[in-house]
């Protein structure tokens, strides 16, 4: 029994349900204010057409009473339509057969040229008596029309029966009741067919979509020849796999250089460790200690840099709010450079550029800079920086082998090193570039290899003036 409600709740509850359910309901509300309408102006078309028969009638006796040719009886139409003369005495002056010997048939009283028409109810009770038993039982329309006569005013009354009219009618709401319900019936069972047809490619979609784990990342949800939404939907879900496969090859290629660079100082300290202790008479202290204190200031550099790109893929690097001036940050950077290198460092002349973030942050951008740059020149490193509309943009480039023109991209992803022959102490571990644009795009700015003006690489910085 639970399973049972389970899966009428999943039937309910589906959107193919309540698509039928909708258009159904809807298909409902049209034809059931379409059958009032016609109902209506069946009924009203009918009535008009008695009603044009009765006065019609009416205007034809008029017509005799005023010629005073008036024959006794009338020429009647059966029991539906019968008439009368009466003058201003209630004196019947001419009749139907079928009411022979009755009474005024209504009190209508007019004078020549006046016409009435009116509903005679079962409730009129002075209409019934004076009907007798011919409409007495049923609705009918009563027309009046005053004449005169060569024997004074009279009043020609004509009662069509609108009996027809409600047979006709009662038989039209049969046939609706009959004819409607069908119609809802056949507009539920093709939304629902249309409404799975339409549903079935993202039912397997779903069932792909379910299919598809890490194990194999490769699986696509299938594509659906058509190019409606569901195409599109299709299309846009494989394009997402691709992105999540993409992030998790990168995540774990990330994962992987980060152990294996990791291990190195690790492997290392480890090593001299066990030196230290196999022969303790062999080694150094001192030498074994500025060793020790190398790997460890290059793990720390990893763990640093690591941490850095990590918080700047949760959005989390702290830029601070200061002003910052770039000429003195540059100015800094090209000093402890030179220290470091015997590769001449060449500032072009800039103006004051005032940024707002981290000092010590926008340092390590354009320190990683130099030292990308001084580890590939060959002799000259050069830095230009000026101001361009509402950007400062500072770009260093070298006279060394350059980057090719599909490199550029690459080289800002994590643990990239285009000289993978060099020793990973000439190479670096591949990050420094990478932190460099994560600090500039967390400064609001941006960082990027552009064409070379001295024949190496040049890479480019642009970030907000505050």
């Amino acid at each position: 029994m639970a399973e049972i409600m389970t899966r009428l709740r999943r039937l309910t509850g589906g959107v193919r349900f309540r698509t039928t359910a909708l258009a159904t309901l809807a298909v409902a509300v049209a034809l059931a204010a379409s059958g009032v309408a016609l109902v209506y102006v069946s009924r009203a078309g009918l009535r008009d057409s008695v009603q044009a028969t009765a006065e019609t009638r009416a205007q034809d006796i008029a017509v005799l009473a005023e010629q005073d040719a008036l024959p006794v009886p009338l020429p009647g139409r059966g029991d539906a339509l019968v008439a009368q003369v009466v003058d201003t005495n209630d004196r019947v002056l001419s009749w139907t057969a079928d009411i022979e010997g009755e009474g005024p048939l209504g009190s209508e009283r007019l004078y020549a040229g006046q016409q009435t028409t009116r509903d005679i109810m079962q409730s009129d009770t002075e209409d019934s008596q004076a009907q007798g038993g011919a409409f007495g039982e049923q609705r009918s329309l009563l027309v009046a029309r005053g004449v005169s006569t060569p024997n004074g005013t009279a009043t020609v009354i004509v009662v069509a029966s609108l009996g027809v009219v409600e047979r006709s009618i009662g038989v039209f709401q049969n046939v609706l009741l009959i004819v409607l319900p069908l119609i809802l019936a056949v507009t539920a069972v093709i939304v629902w067919l249309l409404t799975g047809r339409a549903l079935a490619p993202v039912e397997g979609i779903r069932l792909r979509a379910a299919e598809i784990s890490a194990a194999e990342p490769g699986r696509r949800v299938p594509v659906p020849p058509s190019t409606d939404e569901v195409h599109r939907l299709a299309l846009t879900i494989n394009e997402m796999l691709d992105r999540l496969e993409d992030s998790a090859e990168r995540q774990r290629r990330f994962v992987g250089d980060a152990s294996h660079e990791l291990r190195s100082p690790v492997a290392a300290v480890q090593t001299m460790l066990d030196v230290a202790q196999l022969h303790p008479g062999s080694i150094d202290v001192s030498t074994l200690l500025e060793d020790m204190r190398r790997e460890n200031t290059r793990l720390e550099a990893l763990t640093h840099d690591m941490l850095t790109l990590a918080r700047h893929a949760e959005r989390a690097i702290d830029v601070g709010t200061s002003s910052v001036n770039l000429e003195h940050v540059l100015a800094d950077e090209i000093a402890s450079a030179g220290a470091r290198s015997a590769v001449s460092v060449v500032l072009d002349a800039c103006a004051p550029m005032v940024v707002v973030g981290d000092r010590a942050q926008l340092g390590r951008v354009f320190r990683n800079l130099l030292d990308n740059a001084l580890r590939h020149a060959g002799s000259t490193v050069w830095v230009d920086a000026g101001v361009e509309g509402t950007e400062v943009i500072v770009r260093v480039s070298d006279d060394g082998a350059g980057i090719s023109a599909s490199d550029r991209e690459r080289v800002f992803e994590r643990f990239v090193r285009l000289d993978e022959g060099r020793a990973r102490a000439e190479g670096g571990i591949g990050l420094g570039l990478a932190v460099c644009r994560a600090l500039a795009e967390a400064h609001g700015g941006s960082a990027r290899a552009v064409d070379p003006l001295h024949g190496g690489a040049m890479l480019e910085v642009r970030l907000p003036l505050a």
